[in-house]
């Protein structure tokens, strides 16, 4: 899936996607969360968990109501977790990133063929916006859960031809 043989220190982080709903399994049960982070030379799906996210969530609640802010500016401060947590890994060695977390995983730039990015309206009526990255391996199928243009800006920023 990735190359190990990356020159440490040569690999930057062009941009980020956080929040993003990486789809596996049948009728999408093994589907996880993942922030995505874009790099020079790699895709890295780095799994956002639960107790990560509630750590954060806590922390941001926490931070607002010391600045005095009532219970809208918490749940506010709180619906930043996302972002923070892919800023987080972001900062990181992108070569680090997934020594930390074994459920993480890359995906060479070099083999992927097509981006597409799109909003989708399934038979039960809910738009989903999803992000399709297909390689020469395999087709990954995601939903992204934030905003779609912002992953739109951030696969342009990181140089992919997205359509």
């Amino acid at each position: 899936m990735s190359d190990p043989t990356v020159a440490q220190g040569t690999e930057q982080v062009l941009a980020t996607i956080p929040n993003v709903t990486v789809k596996a399994g049948f009728m999408g049960f093994g589907s996880r969360l993942h922030s995505v982070i874009l790099t020079s030379h790699r895709i890295i799906f780095v799994r956002e968990t639960m107790a990560a996210l509630k750590k954060i969530s806590g922390d941001l609640r926490a931070e607002a109501k010391s600045k005095g802010e009532g219970w809208t500016g918490q749940m506010g401060a709180q619906s930043k977790a996302h972002e923070i947590f892919a800023q987080t890994y972001a900062a990181m060695n992108p070569a680090a990133i997934l020594v930390n977390d074994p459920n993480s995983f890359a995906v060479d730039r070099s083999t992927v063929t097509d981006v597409k990015v799109k909003t989708v309206t399934p038979a039960d009526g809910v738009q989903e916006d999803r992000l399709t990255i297909k390689t020469t391996g395999k087709k990954y199928k995601c939903v992204v859960n934030g905003s779609l243009a912002d992953a739109w800006e951030a696969l342009a920023t990181a140089g992919f031809d997205v359509h």
